[in-house]
């Protein structure tokens, strides 16, 4: 038990510098707000939802939605990590890590500002 709580100290302190803190905290805010606008204008882009419309209509749409936000999401982690390895003052396997996190935390706030995908799944879940 003690050798177990040793390991899982020695394997979380690289990650409690303020360095990597602060790395983490400035690309994830930076994600937060480019994920709301862009979150945003690409749950516009598609068609509301409409409960009159056939269940495989709906679900192509919901998929197609999931599919452009995949993609613009792993986007996301490809520039941050672009830029993360040129631009900030971790190593390069600790700036990965942290723009892994940003990424996922950015990726969890583009799919919440897609309001008509949510609505999609309740009425798929209805049916």
């Amino acid at each position: 038990m003690t050798k177990s709580i040793t390991d899982i100290i020695s394997n979380i302190t690289p990650f409690i510098k303020p360095l990597f803190i602060a790395d983490i905290m400035v690309k994830t805010a930076i994600l937060i707000v480019v994920s709301f606008y862009i979150g945003g204008f690409i749950d516009k882009l598609f068609p509301k939802p409409d409960e009159n419309k056939k269940t495989s209509i709906i679900w192509f749409e919901l998929l197609i939605q999931a599919g452009i936000g995949s993609v613009i999401t792993f986007l996301y982690r490809t520039v941050l990590t672009q830029l993360s390895n040129n631009f900030d003052l971790l190593d390069s396997s600790m700036s990965n890590l942290s723009t892994k996190g940003a990424s996922l935390f950015g990726a969890y706030i583009f799919f919440g500002t897609q309001k008509n995908i949510k609505t999609k799944f309740e009425i798929l879940k209805k049916r």
